[in-house]
C-alpha cells in the first residue's frame, strides 16, 4: 500500500507536517536547511529521508542513501535524537507502514560497546539512521574513528563515506565540524578522487547557521543551496512570534547576580540563568543555593552544562521536562549546554550577553511555546570574555541597548544584523585526506591528529571515570610499579564524564598520576601523562582524587571522593578486530569446533554473494568477481606451517604433513602464534606465485584487477593496506630479510581455495628493495612495492570506492565465521 508523506509524517508524530517539511521528503535533503528553534528540523530530515528511501519511487528510492547519519554537536543532543528518532519508528511500526526494518546506532565515546560495534557493522546493507556526536561521526570519515580500534578505522570510515548522507545539527556549535564536512562532501563529488561506491550526501542545518563554515575552499557556498521554512500557521506561528521584553540588569560579581536572578524570579514559573563559563555558573548556582538556603526558601535549583555523567544528567533532563514547577517555582542555572536540542519554556531568562546566534538560540528557551504572559529577558555584560571574543560580546551588547524596553519575537532577533567574528576553521585539503587513507601508525606509534579537524581546540573533549582505588593499586599517592596493574573493568557509558581537554590537563597538573588509559597492546591500564591526553580517549581516576560532585558535575576544585559505582561492564572492545591469536583461534564464531580451511573459504565466497546482493549496487564489470574472489582467497596465507601448527595446537589436534588445513582452531586454548606472522600478508604473496595468479584467471578476475584482490585480501583485518610496517633488514642494504613474519626467500606456500590442492612452494618471497613480490614464477610482474601497488589503487578507485570494497570483504569474512559450515574432519 502505497502512503503519502503526510500519513507517514502523521503516524509518526502525531502532527501534520508544516510546508517545508513537505518539500524535503518531495525534492530531497537540501545542503543547508535553515529553520527556527522548535519548528521540528530533526523531524523534517529525519521522515524526509525515510519516505525517500521507503516509500518513493524506485528511482528516488535507490538514489537515496541506505543510512541517514546525524552529527550532533553535544552528547545530550545525541541522546535526546536517539529516543525521537526511536520512538518515530515504533509508531510507524506500530501502524503497520514501515516497509523495512530501520535501525537505530548510537555512536559517541563510551556508548559504543561491543555488540553495538558488531551490529553496526555487520548490517552494512540495511537501512539505519546512525546518530553521533560530531567527534565521533566525522573522526570516522577522516579514517580515524573516535573510540575504535586501528583495525576497525577503514571499516567505519566506509559506513559513514558511501550510502550515507550526514547532517550536521545545530552547525552554529559545530563549525569546524562542518567545515570539514563540506571538504569531505566536495571530494566525494570529485571524479579525480573516484567517486563512491554507493550514494551519499551531506546537510548542515541551524537556526543561525554559519557561511564561514559553509563556505569552503572546495564547496563554495551559494545562497540557491539553502532551504527556508516558507509559510507558517498554527502552533508553530504562536511559538515563533512569541514576545519577550528585553531589559537590562547590572551584574557586577556573582553574589549580586545571583542577588538580581531571586529578585526577577516569579513564583511558579521557571527562571533560566545562561552564563558562558561552567566555572561562572557553577558559582552563581553555589552563591543561589546558599541565599535560598538562608531564605528558608523552597524553590527548586538546578544546576545544568555539559559536564556531568549521562547518569546525573539524564534524570535531571527527565525532571525538567516535565515542565511542572512547583508553587515557588525552579531556577536552573546553566551553560551553553541548554542552547540547542534542550526543550525549556521559561517565563524569565538572565542571560550573559553572548556572541549574536548564541544569544539568539537562548532566547529561544524563553517563552518557547508562545503561552506565557509578560516574559522578559534580562541581559547584563559579560562578565569576562570567557570562550568568546570580546569584540562578539560588545557587537551584542550595543544592538540589545538598542533594544531595550521593546517586545521583540525570536525571527525578529535572526533577522537583524549583527557583526560577529568569522571563526578560525581548518580546510581539510585533498593531500591530507590522502594522508589519512593511510591508518597506520606514524614512526613514533601514535595516530595523526584529526582534531583540529573536528572541533576548536578549547572543544575538545575526553571522558572521565572515577573508580574504586582498588581498580589501580600500586598507584596514586602511594606510588608502585606500573608493570603490577591489572587490567580493570572501565565504567558503563553512564558513569562517564565528558570534560573538555582544557579543563581535565588544568585538573591534572594538581593530580600528578591521577589518569589512567587502558592499553590494548598490553591488554592493562597505564598511566597517562599530561602531554598524551588526546580527545575522545575514555580514562580513569580513583574515586579518592575527587573532582566530580552529583549536583555540580566536574570539578577542578572538588577534594572529596566520588560517590561510588553501582555497577560496572566490561572494558567494550571490538569482537570482529581481535588479534589474530584470538579470532583464529576460534574466540568468535557460531560453533565451538574447528573449521576447514577451504569450507570457510567457500562460506565467505557465498556470505560476498549474498552480501552484494542485500547490497544491490551497480558495479563496473569485473568488479563483482575480484570482490567474490577476494572473499575465497582471504585466507589462503593459513595454510602456512607455522600457522597450521598454532592453529591445530589451539584446536588441541595433532599436526600432520598431509593433515586437513583449518581455518579456526574452535578451541579455546591459548596456543602461541609465531611472532610478527601475519596469515592475510601470506595469502597476499600466494595469489602472486603462478598457481596464484591461474587461479584468479579461473575465477574471472581480471588481470588489471589482480592487484587489488591481493590488496583486498592483505587488508581484510585491518592491519596491511596502504603502508604495512616496514622490513627489517640485514645491514647490508640489499636485501630485506624480515617482513610481517616471512623471511627473505622462504617459500610461499598455497591451497586452492576450491578444491584443497596444496603447494608446499608455489614460490619463494622477494623482499628485494622494499617489493613484496613471489620470484622464481614464470611472466614475472614488474617490480613494485607494496607501497606503490596501493598508490596506483588509490589512484584508479580512491580513497571512498576502495575502503567500502574492504569493508565488503571483511564482513563477508565475519558472516562466515559467524555462521560457518560444520563438517566431519
Amino acid at each position: 500500500m502505497t502512503h503519502t508523506f503526510t500519513q507517514v509524517f502523521e503516524a509518526a508524530t502525531g502532527s501534520a507536517p508544516y510546508d517545508y517539511q513537505c518539500r524535503i521528503a518531495k525534492e530531497g535533503l537540501p545542503p543547508v536547511l535553515t529553520a527556527a528553534t522548535g519548528a521540528g528540523k530533526t523531524a523534517a530530515i529525519v521522515l524526509g529521508w525515510l519516505y525517500r528511501r521507503q516509500f518513493a519511487d524506485l528511482e528516488t528510492r535507490r538514489a537515496t542513501p541506505r543510512r541517514l547519519v546525524i552529527a550532533q554537536p553535544m552528547r545530550t543532543l545525541t541522546e535526546q535524537t536517539a529516543r525521537s528518532v526511536r520512538h518515530w519508528l515504533e509508531a510507524l511500526a506500530a501502524a503497520g507502514m514501515l516497509q523495512d526494518e530501520v535501525d537505530v546506532h548510537e555512536l559517541m565515546g563510551g556508548l559504543f560497546t561491543r555488540e553495538r560495534q558488531r551490529d553496526w557493522r555487520m548490517s552494512m546493507a540495511r537501512d539505519a539512521v546512525v546518530v553521533g556526536t560530531v567527534d565521533a561521526v566525522v573522526s570516522r570519515a577522516l579514517f580515524r574513528g573516535y573510540g575504535a580500534r586501528r583495525p576497525a578505522y577503514p571499516m567505519e570510515a566506509a559506513l559513514v563515506l558511501n550510502g550515507a548522507h550526514l547532517v550536521v545539527d545545530e552547525m552554529q556549535l559545530a563549525e569546524q565540524a562542518t567545515a570539514t564536512l563540506r571538504q569531505v562532501a566536495a571530494f566525494q563529488a570529485s571524479t579525480a578522487l573516484g567517486g563512491t561506491s554507493e550514494p551519499a550526501g551531506l546537510t548542515c542545518m541551524s537556526a543561525t547557521p554559519s557561511t564561514a563554515a559553509l563556505d569552503t575552499v572546495d564547496f563554495r557556498f551559494e545562497a540557491s543551496q539553502v532551504m527556508e521554512m516558507g509559510p507558517i500557521d498554527g502552533a508553530l506561528a504562536r511559538r515563533l512570534q512569541a514576545a519577550k521584553e528585553i531589559r537590562q540588569i547590572p551584574a557586577g560579581k556573582t553574589a549580586q547576580l545571583a542577588d538580581q536572578v531571586l529578585a526577577a524570579h516569579r513564583l511558579g514559573t521557571l527562571t533560566l540563568v545562561v552564563l558562558n563559563t561552567v566555572d561562572t555558573a557553577a558559582d552563581v548556582h553555589a552563591k543561589l543555593a546558599k541565599a535560598l538556603n538562608k531564605q528558608g526558601a523552597s524553590t527548586e535549583l538546578h544546576l545544568v552544562h555539559s559536564q556531568f555523567r549521562p547518569h546525573e544528567r539524564q534524570a535531571l533532563m527527565e525532571r525538567l521536562g516535565e515542565q511542572e514547577w512547583p508553587a515557588e517555582g525552579t531556577v536552573v542555572v546553566a551553560t551553553q549546554a541548554v542552547e540547542a536540542g534542550v526543550d525549556l519554556d521559561a517565563a524569565t531568562l538572565v542571560t550573559e550577553a553572548s556572541p549574536w546566534p548564541s544569544f539568539c538560540q537562548r532566547v529561544g528557551r524563553c517563552n518557547r511555546r508562545g503561552e506565557i504572559d509578560g516574559a522578559r529577558v534580562l541581559w547584563f555584560p559579560a562578565l569576562g570574555s570567557g570562550p568568546y571574543e570580546k569584540t562578539d560580546l560588545a557587537s551584542t551588547a550595543a544592538v540589545l541597548e538598542t533594544l531595550e524596553g521593546q517586545e521583540v519575537t525570536s525571527p525578529q532577533l535572526l533577522s537583524m544584523e549583527v557583526e560577529w567574528a568569522e571563526p578560525t576553521l581548518h580546510f581539510l585539503r585533498r593531500k591530507d585526506l590522502l594522508a589519512l587513507v593511510d591508518t597506520a601508525p606514524d614512526l613514533s606509534g601514535q595516530d595523526l591528529d584529526v582534531s583540529r579537524y573536528i572541533r576548536a581546540s578549547e572543544d575538545a573533549t575526553v571522558t572521565v571515570a572515577w573508580v574504586p582505588d582498588a581498580w589501580l593499586p600500586g598507584q596514586g599517592p602511594q606510588g608502585g610499579s606500573v608493570e603490577d596493574l591489572p587490567r580493570s573493568p572501565l565504567p558503563s557509558h553512564e558513569w562517564r564524564c565528558p570534560v573538555p581537554l582544557r579543563r581535565l590537563r588544568k585538573w591534572a597538573e594538581k593530580h600528578p598520576g591521577a589518569l589512567f588509559a587502558f592499553d590494548p597492546t598490553a591488554n592493562r591500564w597505564r598511566p597517562v601523562a599530561i602531554r598524551d591526553i588526546r580527545p575522545g580517549m575514555a580514562l580513569v581516576a580513583g574515586a579518592s582524587r575527587g573532582g566530580y560532585e552529583v549536583e555540580r558535575g566536574f570539578s577542578l576544585t572538588h577534594k572529596a571522593v566520588v560517590e561510588p559505582l553501582p555497577g560496572v561492564n566490561d572494558i567494550p572492545s571490538d569482537p570482529l578486530q581481535q588479534e589474530a591469536s584470538d579470532a583464529d583461534a576460534g574466540q568468535r564464531g557460531g560453533v565451538e569446533v574447528p573449521v576447514v580451511l577451504t569450507t570457510h573459504l567457500a562460506d565467505a565466497a557465498r556470505a560476498a554473494e549474498d552480501l552484494l546482493r542485500e547490497l544491490d549496487v551497480d558495479l563496473r564489470p569485473g568488479l563483482h568477481e575480484a570482490l567474490v574472489a577476494a572473499a575465497r582467497s582471504h585466507d589462503v596465507g593459513k595454510v602456512h606451517p607455522q600457522w597450521q601448527e598454532f592453529i591445530h595446537a589451539a584446536a588441541g589436534r595433532p599436526v600432520e604433513t598431509e593433515g586437513v588445513p583449518l581455518a579456526k582452531s574452535g578451541g579455546r586454548s591459548r596456543a602461541r602464534l609465531p611472532h610478527g606472522l601475519r596469515h592475510e600478508f601470506v595469502s597476499a604473496l600466494a595469489l602472486q606465485t603462478e598457481a596464484g595468479r591461474a587461479w584468479l584467471a579461473d575465477e574471472g578476475v581480471a588481470v588489471d584487477d589482480a592487484a587489488l584482490v591481493r590488496y583486498l585480501v592483505g587488508a581484510h583485518h585491518g592491519y596491511v593496506r596502504i603502508m604495512p610496517p616496514n622490513p627489517t633488514g640485514d645491514g647490508s642494504g640489499k636485501e630485506l630479510v624480515h617482513w610481517l613474519g616471512l623471511q627473505h626467500g622462504e617459500p610461499v606456500p598455497w591451497i586452492d581455495p576450491r578444491t584443497g590442492e596444496r603447494l608446499a612452494d608455489a614460490g619463494h618471497a622477494d623482499f628485494v628493495r622494499g617489493a613484496a613480490r613471489v620470484a622464481g614464477s614464470a611472466d614475472q610482474e614488474p617490480l613494485q612495492t607494496w607501497s606503490e601497488m596501493t598508490t596506483s589503487l588509490l589512484s584508479l578507485h580512491g580513497p571512498f570506492r576502495l575502503a567500502w570494497m574492504e569493508a565488503v570483504v571483511r564482513v563477508a569474512d565475519w558472516r562466515a565465521s559467524e555462521h560457518p559450515t560444520v563438517e566431519e574432519i
